[in-house]
Formats: structure tokens, C-alpha cells, sequence
């Protein structure tokens, strides 16, 4: 059995925020988005709304670029239908 692929969700989804600010704790399978996230929540250390949305952007971006190679750790992120 297939699954359907996820989309990425919409860059004002609240789960971006809780990703780069390392407020919930994931299992990443790709290393490459293992990477981008600890990068990323380093740069929102500080709390500032500006590198927040910053970060924000750089992973939709990422996730979206990549969105067939990284369909496991959006299901992980996001579920099934987010």
C-alpha cells in the first residue's frame, strides 16, 4: 500500500514555530533536515520575532524544496492531512 503524499503546510501553520524554537522534540529521518533544524534552532535562541520568522521561512523553504525526499519527516511533523 502507497501513501498519499503530505504537503507542506502554509509557513503561518503554528508547527513551524514549535520546530524552530525546539519547543516539541521530533525524530527527523533525514539527515540534511536534522541539520537545517539544529542550525536553525540555534539562530532563535534569543526569541526575537525576526529570526523566528526567519528560521520559519528557511524551513518551509527547505521542506518544500525537498518535499519528495522528505515526505517521512513531514509525517512526522505534521501527520498525515496537516
Amino acid at each position: 500500500m502507497t501513501r498519499e503524499p503530505v504537503v507542506v503546510p502554509d509557513k503561518t501553520d503554528p508547527r513551524w514555530r514549535e520546530l524552530v524554537a525546539g519547543t516539541r522534540k521530533f525524530q527527523l529521518e533525514s539527515l540534511a533536515a536534522r541539520m537545517l533544524v539544529t542550525r536553525l534552532r540555534l539562530r532563535t535562541l534569543r526569541g526575537d520575532p525576526e529570526s523566528i520568522d526567519a528560521a520559519i521561512t528557511a524551513a518551509w523553504e527547505f521542506f518544500s524544496r525537498n518535499e519528495l525526499t522528505t515526505q517521512a519527516d513531514v509525517r512526522t511533523l505534521f501527520g498525515e492531512s496537516p
